[in-house]
């Protein structure tokens, strides 16, 4: 690392600024390899969470990764319209609807796993397995605690 004190202010180490780091980085390489197919970070980020759970409504994408309802709004309705994802009411609450992939997201499933597989590969280099199941617990407790906290 070019500045060991980067993260530190006052013998304080910050790791909200250490993810954020990762994040914003993640989101500019992931966006730049998705450019060929038309797709952004939030729009794969929406896909993936439909690959996981097909059929879930938009609030749950919406809490799954984290971004705010109208960034979420935005991508799902660009998805509809090219044919990644149809809406169908949901039969509990009629105010709200359902999304489901298409053939054409099915399609794509594999090219985003693999920029995102290759991404974490990228990100976890040098590290290993016992060090990377360690990270992931830390971060994982460390996001339900930001969780508790946050207020939408």
């Amino acid at each position: 690392m070019r500045n060991d004190k980067e993260f530190e202010y006052r013998d304080i180490k910050f790791i909200g600024k250490l993810s954020s780091k990762i994040y914003r980085r993640g989101n500019i390489y992931i966006t730049e390899q998705l450019k060929p197919y038309g797709i952004n970070y939030i729009q794969v980020m929406c896909l993936v969470a439909l690959y996981i759970e097909n059929g879930i409504r938009q609030e749950t994408i919406v809490e799954d990764i984290g971004v705010d309802k109208a960034s979420v709004n935005r991508a799902i309705k660009y998805l509809e319209e090219k044919g990644y994802i149809t809406r169908a009411r949901n039969q509990d609450d009629k105010r709200a609807y359902n999304l489901f992939l298409t053939p054409k997201a099915m399609a794509f499933k594999e090219i985003s796993w693999d920029i995102l597989s290759k991404w974490e590969l990228m990100i976890s280099e040098g590290i290993d397995a016992q060090e990377k199941a360690i990270a992931f617990d830390v971060l994982k407790k460390m996001s339900l605690n930001a969780d508790k906290y946050y207020k939408n």
